[in-house]
């Protein structure tokens, strides 16, 4: 049995490792690989530590001490894996390991072997280091940015909204005095309402993780910018019709628009392929979206001045 608990715990931490570099790199197969070190370490290794503890602990106390710590440690590993994968219920699942590890296991361990005088050192140092590890682990599993980076993002996105407003509000008064350029009226208000819808949802579904019940458009009303997990669910991988796929076909929609102007001077088509929307956090969508509105009201712009000033000219 020992031997077999070394060859599995050699294999589970070589291909978790492997996995690691795998997902860094962006290599194809590195959710294969890690989740097969994963499963090999909860599902073997640890219960071969489990059954190898409770013979060598003679008192009960210590036995079932053992046993719950090694479980919770299971449950933790999965919940560290779920939310590697960003699989639902990542954090419930993480979070409440930790906590009933740092609240009640290592309590439990301390005061049962701080008891035995043979035993009393190695409680005292294991004991500390098992808190540490937990308070970095809670620490560093869900990190948000600084206040001064999240403000000067949340900034830049009202910066770039109060531009798209000025611009708008100017575009609706040469829409008032042409009378005319339906077409792309139509094909811009249709692209920008998407965009808008996308964002309120991406940031409520959001919130809605996070147990906050508001919505919002902006950045400043989201409860976690850096939400990987929401980009994936709701964006990345979802097919309806607030989905990336929906976005890109409503972009080519335009683009068509754009080209039957016959206006290549003042219109610019919208191209995303270049654009980092996917596996990123919320936050970076969010600009990217914002950007894309401020396109399309600039496209509006630049085409309605040319067909004022050639008007004028007429």
């Amino acid at each position: 049995m020992k031997r077999t608990l070394k060859i599995t715990g050699l294999i589970s931490v070589v291909l978790i490792v492997l996995g690691t570099l795998f997902k860094t790199m962006h290599w194809p197969g590195a959710g294969l690989i890690y989740v097969s070190g994963f499963i090999i370490f909860c599902l073997l290794f640890i219960p071969l530590n489990i059954v190898l503890q409770s013979r060598n602990d003679k008192k009960r106390i210590d036995k079932m001490v053992m046993i719950l710590g090694l479980l919770l440690t299971i449950s933790g590993s999965i919940g560290l894996l779920f939310k590697v994968m960003h699989w639902p219920g990542a954090s419930i699942l993480f979070f409440g390991s930790l906590g009933l590890f740092g609240l009640i296991f290592i309590p439990l361990y301390f005061i049962t072997r701080y008891r035995n005088p043979e035993t009393r050192f190695n409680a005292a140092i294991h004991s500390a280091f098992m808190t540490a590890a937990a308070a970095i682990l809670f620490a560093l599993i869900d990190l948000r940015p600084s206040y001064p980076v999240q403000k000067s993002v949340e900034t830049l996105n009202e910066y770039q909204e109060t531009n798209i407003a000025r611009i708008k509000a100017s575009n609706t008064v040469i829409y008032f005095e042409l009378e005319s350029s339906k077409l792309l009226k139509e094909s811009s208000a249709k692209i920008d309402e998407k965009i808008t819808a996308i964002r309120t949802n991406l940031i409520t579904q959001s919130n809605i993780k996070h147990n906050v019940s508001k919505g919002g458009e902006s950045l400043r009303d989201t409860r976690n910018p850096d939400d990987v997990r929401i980009i994936v669910e709701y964006f990345q991988v979802s097919n309806d019709e607030l989905s990336y796929n929906a976005l890109v076909n409503e972009i080519k929609e335009y683009n068509n628009v754009l080209g039957s102007l016959n206006d290549s001077i003042s219109l610019r088509a919208i191209d995303i392929s270049k654009v980092q929307m996917e596996n990123t956090i919320l936050s970076v969508v969010i600009l990217e979206l914002v950007d894309i509105q401020l396109q399309v009201a600039m496209n509006e712009n630049s085409y309605l001045s040319f067909q004022k000033g050639a008007r004028s000219e007429n």
